[in-house]
């Protein structure tokens, strides 16, 4: 009987690379906006940032209109559902 256990824990990064889904997200979010992210931009500057700070960052106070609909945080959940290939180091024996 095999009494081995153990859990992974999946942080960003390990198992599967969901960071271009977080840009494609934010872009199209900040493009509502009329404000444009460049690739280049998103993981030159501001990777290091959450999505919040990046929204914080690139929309200031005096850009936000209460009459505008918000954007949809579901942009990257429809993503994630399309499906998140894992590493290719995860998948080999």
């Amino acid at each position: 009987m095999n009494t081995d256990r153990g859990v992974i824990f999946d942080m960003d990064g390990v198992l599967i690379n969901s960071e271009p889904l977080h840009f494609l997200a934010t872009q199209e979010i900040l493009a509502t906006y009329g404000v444009p992210m460049s690739e280049a931009d998103y993981y030159g500057r501001y990777i290091v940032y959450s999505d919040w700070e990046i929204m914080e960052l690139l929309l200031p106070t005096p850009r936000r209109d209460p009459r505008r609909p918000r954007p949809r945080a579901g942009g990257y959940l429809e993503l994630v559902a399309a499906g998140i290939p894992p590493f290719p180091t995860v998948c080999s024996s």
